[in-house]
């Protein structure tokens, strides 16, 4: 049977799940029994344990042949988004700089104790999602046959880039330099920039003009990312890029070399730089001038040469590490449900459905400011701290294990089916499906951001567009169908 996951790899990642759960349950066992003499070298053990798992999975995934399909489904990024930040952040803890603990820790104290009740989500969540995934691969297969659909390429790639860069570069960018947030549609549309990277490269392979522009967009995305200071659009760009290659390349070494540069350049460079940029102006959210790079550039360049020279100074600040670690976050929710002071994030679920000019009272789905206000005790105006404990932890907080199990039941169909759709489609060539996968992929990409906002606000959002953008699309294509205009290759 035709499966998202063929079965021999599927047989694969059910043993290679059996031998995770058999090593928990070893570091289980004796940590109970003091073998395992503190709760340290069990929380170590079991973070080094989900990053093993995860790059084995990763491994036997790659020899499945609809790994060129996979990249572009949220299942990919829900696995590598879970290693980085399950297993490698949480490990700064125990072999990061004293600084940067002590930094993380001024945040909110975090015990080893408290850590080991959130490594118990981590490992409910891999394993529960994962294994609800497998059973759903084995009975919701592909269809036997496939029907090939005969796509536009050129009128869609027209369509795509004139949305996705109005989106981005008139409202969005302006937006952010004025310090302002721009709609949230907006970045939802913003996206369909993706879509056209994928068809230039794709139209590309027979039409040299259009791998040439495939470059071309993908240098202006990497460059403007500078202008807003995100580091997700400068690697969303690239890693998109990348896959896209591989799509029609499979080259495996090509990836590899671009994840490992990239890696290099994110820890020696791209955090440090950023963090130096966002703080170089006046309340400016983004590059106004040269002098503010120039300054940042030299700035970075001291601090990682202070890190050279004199060891624990501020120079080591391990930020890059910082940022993949949001246990810091997690602490206070895990905490202040098992002193009885549950969350209440997940009420507001009834407000997706309703637009905000029609109940201008509508509460905020997404949270951030005020959760990291709730923790610290204090607010910034100038730069306030968005980020949440993640959605199984913000489960935990609203509702303890019931809401945890909940939770990831609802998000591992969403992830299977989501996943199923977009694969189905690409291997048809229908790839008017890339509208949906460019925002899909967040699904598996989004798990460290806050449920309502993200798995009921976006979710819901990513649908209407998807069939307002598809219903536009059809509509152009017809008109263009019936004035007999020719824009296939």
């Amino acid at each position: 049977m035709n499966r998202i996951i063929q079965q021999q790899t599927s047989t694969l990642l059910l043993g290679l799940l059996s031998i995770f759960l058999f090593s928990i349950f070893i570091l289980l066992f004796f940590f109970y029994f003091s073998l395992i003499p503190n709760y340290q070298f069990f929380n170590i053990g079991t973070f080094i344990s989900i990053i093993i798992y995860n790059i084995f999975y990763g491994i036997v995934m790659f020899n499945d042949k609809n790994i060129p399909y996979i990249l572009f489904s949220p299942l990919f990024w829900y696995k590598f988004i879970s290693t980085l930040f399950f297993g490698i952040g949480p490990l700064v803890y125990y072999f990061g700089s004293t600084i940067t603990i002590a930094y993380m820790q001024r945040y909110f104290f975090m015990t080893d104790e408290l850590l080991s009740k959130i490594v118990l989500i981590y490992i409910t969540t891999i394993c529960l999602t994962d294994f609800i995934f497998l059973i759903l691969n084995h009975f919701s297969p592909l269809p036997n046959q496939l029907s090939v659909k005969l796509i536009n390429k050129k009128l869609l790639l027209f369509y795509t880039l004139t949305i996705g860069l109005f989106f981005k570069y008139a409202i969005i960018f302006p937006s952010v330099q004025l310090g302002i947030n721009a709609p949230g549609i907006s970045h939802v549309f913003s996206t369909f920039i993706y879509v056209g990277i994928f068809l230039l490269y794709s139209i590309g392979q027979t039409n040299n003009l259009y791998k040439i522009l495939f470059y071309i967009l993908v240098g202006i995305e990497m460059g403007s990312s500078f202008l807003v200071l995100s580091k997700e659009y400068l690697y969303m760009s690239i890693m998109f890029a990348s896959f896209v290659i591989f799509f029609y390349n499979k080259n495996l070494k090509n990836i590899v070399i671009t994840g490992l540069v990239s890696a290099f350049l994110y820890i020696a460079v791209i955090q440090n730089l950023f963090l130096v940029l966002r703080s170089a102006g006046e309340g400016n959210f983004g590059i106004t001038s040269g002098r503010e790079v120039s300054i940042a550039l030299d700035t970075a360049k001291t601090m990682r040469n202070a890190t050279m020279m004199e060891g624990d100074s501020l120079g080591s600040f391990q930020s890059w590490w910082d940022r993949l670690s949001y246990v810091k976050y997690q602490g206070y929710a895990v905490e202040a449900y098992d002193m009885g002071y549950p969350g209440e994030t997940f009420k507001n679920f009834k407000y997706i459905f309703i637009p905000r000019f029609i109940y201008p009272e509508k509460p905020n789905l997404n949270p951030g400011a005020a959760y990291n206000s709730l923790v610290q005790g204090s607010f910034s105006e100038r730069a306030p701290n968005s980020t949440g404990p993640g959605i199984f932890v913000e489960a935990y907080w609203n509702g303890g294990w019931l809401y945890v199990i909940l939770t990831i039941i609802y998000f591992s169909f969403l992830l299977f089916y989501a996943s199923k759709i977009i694969i189905k489609n690409l291997k048809e060539k229908n790839y008017t499906i890339l509208i949906l996968s460019v925002n899909a992929i967040y699904i598996g990409r989004s798990i460290d951001s806050w449920f309502v906002g993200t798995y009921g606000g976006f979710i819901f959002n990513m649908m209407i567009v998807y069939v307002f953008s598809l219903f536009m699309y059809k509509v152009l294509e017809s008109i263009l169908d019936t004035t007999r205009i020719e824009l296939n290759e």
